[in-house]
């Protein structure tokens, strides 16, 4: 065998390697995924006049199977954003980076093509993690009782129901027993 082929022979290798590598992209929809890494740093793309320096909390999650990792980098700007990313974590206010690692979140994907035309996907929307129910004693499993009165106990700014609104200014009058009704 000949120098020539032994180069050939490492040029293959490092093809093989480089293509069982290759991960495909997790598949658009609903998934878990685990947080992997999680930092604060500037991002030149998301620079506004809201962020000069294009600040970011920037996480890798590990989606569930043998995917490709996910990178999604949210402005310190985008508040919405970053209270979604925190609930589906289910951690605290304060935002520093190293709470997210390890965390298992829900999230929507969605894929896109990057600039080498590649399929890849990314976090379309943060599903809040689920409410955690205890069960009122022991060894017993939570039961639908349980998960009800967790759900009325939880505050009023936790709940996905429309806060109590002021009735229309259009809406007919409401006269309870008590009241004087206008002829």
């Amino acid at each position: 065998m000949g120098h020539g082929d032994e180069h050939r022979d490492k040029h293959d290798k490092h093809l093989e390697k480089r293509t069982v590598n290759q991960y495909q992209a997790a598949p658009a929809g609903e998934m878990e995924c685990e947080i992997v890494a999680a930092s604060i740093g500037e991002v030149a793309w998301k620079v506004s006049d809201d962020n000069p320096r294009g600040e970011c909390l920037r996480l890798r999650l590990r989606p569930a199977g043998n995917y490709a990792f996910i990178f999604s980098d949210t402005p310190m700007d985008w508040h919405r954003m970053l209270e979604a990313v925190r609930k589906a974590a289910d951690a605290s206010s304060d935002f520093t980076p190293g709470q997210f690692v390890g965390c298992r979140v829900r999230v929507v994907l969605k894929h896109y093509t990057a600039k080498d035309g590649t399929t890849r996907a990314t976090v379309a929307k943060w599903l809040p993690a689920p409410v955690a129910v205890k069960a009122p004693s022991g060894d017993q499993s939570p039961t639908l009782v349980d998960a009800i009165k967790a759900w009325e106990r939880q505050p009023a700014s936790a709940s996905t129901r429309a806060p109590a609104a002021k009735p229309s200014r259009n809406a007919p009058p409401q006269y309870g027993a008590e009241d004087d009704i206008p002829f």
